[in-house]
């Protein structure tokens, strides 16, 4: 009886949760993997999809989210954004994407005279902790992982040197990244002496998906200077020591002006959310002249709030764009079909795709769901370098040396439609030969995979990445 009642559950589920995949119409491949899920295991796969297959934020959330989004449009509106004829001179591809990002998000392109491209962390990690000595004002502190050890300790002690000579301290992290700080002394110290702390997306047992990250790492300093790329705030030496993949490799970029003041309104904007405490942007004013000539840059924060879609369109837009050259560097390499057959068409009409990916990942499953989409990008002509100097975690998109991307999307499932992101999109040839060195001292580093060689792997093997592409979608 208990067995016919079983069955019965089962099936009414899954007739059920196959209906809802149709009416959300979902990428085929995830709704496939999801099925497969649902049917193969029986009742845990309908319980998996509730905590894990849609984009649920709560209701709360989502509304906190709309109401500061009115007064964010009513802000950025007041952002002194490049023209058109600007951007037209560039190329049709800059003026086609910086409409459709502003369209997207709010941002408009800028033009950011103090830059500078930091491609290590001891660079990145030295400039954090300048400007937060240097802060008069504010600091705001928004990263998905935040560990206290090691020289993590050396940012904690000057945020409350910051604190207790008036400096405004806040402090967000992702409930998923940082849990270990949340619950730590070190926390507890932080806000004994006034810097505020708050957690992004806290899991629920009901009302929301379990496992939707804020993947930000953005610093602003009074409003004035900001950095942002894939630097979380760890120490290198220590994190994820006993994972066998070497240091983390990251590269961060420093902007002053209108680039600080829009990231600074992406923490707003988050911070408001999830603190329950709004805080209002700061009025843009014009930048002080810096160094370097000016570049036209783009923030541009994705996520599933507005548009879940508009971070993969971008990525879309500039593989199928790139007539010379696309260089791709990322951690996670599981792309979804429409990813992977754009490089393919791109390799094939000539373009001279690499892509450089760590030799050993952390998270082995998402390592061998990459490795399955290989052997056609061999084929196609696409360069695939294996990184021997660590886990490489810079994630950075060049296109024929005048276009970049630089932020925290991976390319995989999970950045392109789950993680709250922020990408950095740079219209400018001499921001993107900077990015490029770096990513030619990557393929330095790197072992360029044979086409043959690969063929020649164990079948074992094969089976394996198979297997695991299947669950890519779910990654």
């Amino acid at each position: 009886m208990l067995s016919i009642l079983f069955l019965i559950l089962h099936w009414c589920l899954a007739l059920f949760l196959t209906a809802r995949l149709m009416i959300k119409r979902k990428p085929v491949g995830e709704s496939l993997a999801w099925l497969f899920v649902i049917y193969a295991m029986p009742i845990l796969g309908a319980f998996l999809y509730y905590a894990f297959g849609e984009h649920r934020q709560g209701a709360k959330r989502i509304e906190r989210f709309r109401e500061r989004a009115q007064a964010m449009q009513q802000w950025q509106a007041t952002i002194d954004g490049v023209d058109g004829a600007e951007l037209a001179a560039k190329g049709e591809l800059e003026r086609n994407l910086a409409r459709f990002v502003q369209g997207a998000s709010g941002f408009p392109a800028v033009s950011i005279d103090d830059w500078e491209l930091l491609p290590s962390f001891d660079e990145a990690f030295g400039e954090l902790l300048r400007l937060i000595e240097s802060a008069r004002e504010t600091c705001h502190l928004e990263f998905y992982i935040w560990e206290t050890a090691g020289r993590v300790t050396e940012v904690q002690a000057a945020l409350i040197r910051a604190q207790k000579r008036g400096v405004t301290c806040r402090v967000l992290v992702d409930a998923l990244g940082s849990g270990d700080f949340i619950n730590s002394l070190e926390r507890r110290e932080l806000e004994a002496v006034g810097i505020q702390v708050a957690v992004s997306l806290r899991m629920r047992l009901l009302g929301g998906r379990w496992d939707l990250r804020n993947h930000r790492k953005i610093a602003v300093i009074d409003g004035k200077y900001a950095l942002a790329g894939s630097m979380n705030l760890v120490d290198p030496v220590l994190f994820k020591s006993d994972s066998k993949v070497g240091q983390w490799v990251d590269g961060m970029v420093r902007l002053g002006g209108r680039g600080a003041a829009c990231l600074e309104g992406v923490f707003l904007q988050d911070w408001s959310v999830e603190s329950k405490q709004p805080v209002e942007p700061r009025a843009v004013t014009p930048e002080e002249p810096g160094d370097k000539d000016p570049i036209l840059a783009q923030v541009f924060p994705s996520g599933p709030e507005r548009y879940p879609d508009a971070i993969h369109q971008v990525l879309m837009t500039c593989i199928y764009s790139a007539t010379e050259e696309l260089i791709l560097s990322t951690p996670y390499f599981t792309p979804d079909d429409a990813i992977h057959e754009a490089l393919i068409a791109a390799a094939t009409r000539g373009v001279a795709v690499r892509l450089v990916i760590p030799a050993s990942s952390d998270v082995r499953i998402a390592g061998l769901a990459g490795a399955a989409h290989f052997t056609s990008l061999l084929e196609a002509g696409v360069e695939i370098g294996h990184f021997h100097g660590g886990l490489l975690h810079t994630k950075s998109i060049t296109v024929d040396g005048s276009l970049s991307i630089f932020g925290t999307v991976n390319l995989d499932m999970r950045s392109l439609w789950l993680n709250s992101e922020v990408t950095l999109l740079v219209y400018d040839a001499k921001f993107t030969r900077e990015l490029r060195a770096v990513q030619l001292g990557y393929w330095d580093q790197s072992t360029a995979l044979d086409l043959d060689s690969w063929r020649a792997r164990p079948r074992g093997q094969k089976i394996l990445e198979g297997i695991c592409r299947m669950f890519g979608p779910l990654l």
